[in-house]
């Protein structure tokens, strides 16, 4: 019975590990980017294309990477463990298929790619005007990256397509961009405790409480965005008004101390169970 109990414990702690992993390597978090593409393919009747979605996979876990890992004397072979290791290896494989799949796409994608990638690289880093970081602007942080998801996956699968910037497209940016802010809530008043003030979070700014209510307004608008789509479909509108609604819920339960897979899994897994209930309905 010990011994069946000791392998037990020694299963869920691998599984443990291995979940950790994908948490920590940006696996996650890359598809739940994908599948926000998807929505937009879907939403937008661009068809699926595998080829720019590997590319957006590839791009979302190089840049979550170097974001989480990459900065000053952090990175070093010598200090790295075999998780980090391990993330190293899943990060170089991502810009191997990245320079692949580069070639394969037409020019305006590289260019409005590679313009997203300059924001990112800027968010993290000085790259105009001296030392400045975009995140350390001032109220600068969550703008950013509700700008760069909500352009990398509205208007790079439009562009992809050749498709006109219409109104839908504009409306279904818009729409993007503020289900993002949202999104991004729970993980400005979790890091509370360690950003500086300079950042200017949501939080810093408005307190924890408020900062929940603007979600909900946040959110608000997101469900009228989807009102203003034509032709109006009720599937729709009562899934974006769902998840909305759930996702409220989350931001209003959010604290500073959350549990350890509260944002990281949670809240990041909201774009991917939208997507797969849009394959349902």
């Amino acid at each position: 019975m010990n011994g069946f109990r000791s392998q037990q414990w020694h299963l869920k702690e691998v599984a443990r590990a291995i979940f950790d992993f994908y948490i920590n390597s940006s696996i996650h978090v890359a598809l739940a980017i994908v599948a926000f593409t998807v929505l937009t393919m879907l939403d937008l009747q661009l068809g699926l294309n595998g080829q720019l979605l590997a590319f957006i996979f590839c791009s979302s876990i190089i840049g979550y990477n170097v974001t989480k890992y990459v900065s000053g004397d952090r990175f070093s072979l010598d200090d790295m463990n075999t998780t980090e290791k391990g993330i190293l290896m899943v990060s170089l494989l991502s810009g191997v298929l990245l320079l692949y799949i580069l070639f394969t796409l037409t020019w305006p994608v590289i260019l409005l790619a590679s313009l997203l990638g300059l924001v990112t690289v800027w968010y993290n880093g000085p790259v105009f005007w001296g030392q400045v970081h975009l995140r350390k602007v001032t109220g600068m942080k969550i703008f950013v990256i509700a700008f760069v998801w909500a352009a990398a996956t509205v208007m790079l699968p439009v562009v992809s397509a050749g498709r006109p910037l219409s109104k839908l497209v504009w409306i279904e940016g818009l729409q993007r961009f503020f289900f993002v802010v949202a999104l991004t809530l729970p993980f400005d008043i979790r890091d509370v405790r360690f950003d500086t003030y300079q950042i200017g979070t949501l939080p810093q700014l408005f307190g924890i409480k408020k900062t929940r209510i603007i979600g909900l307004l946040v959110l608000t608008i997101v469900v009228v965005l989807q009102a203003l789509k034509g032709p109006f479909v009720w599937d729709h509108f009562l899934l974006v008004t769902g998840i909305s609604v759930l996702t409220g819920i989350l931001v209003m339960q959010t604290v500073v101390r959350q549990t350890r897979y509260f944002t990281a899994f949670w809240i990041e897994g909201i774009p991917i169970l939208w997507c797969g209930l849009q394959f349902v309905i």
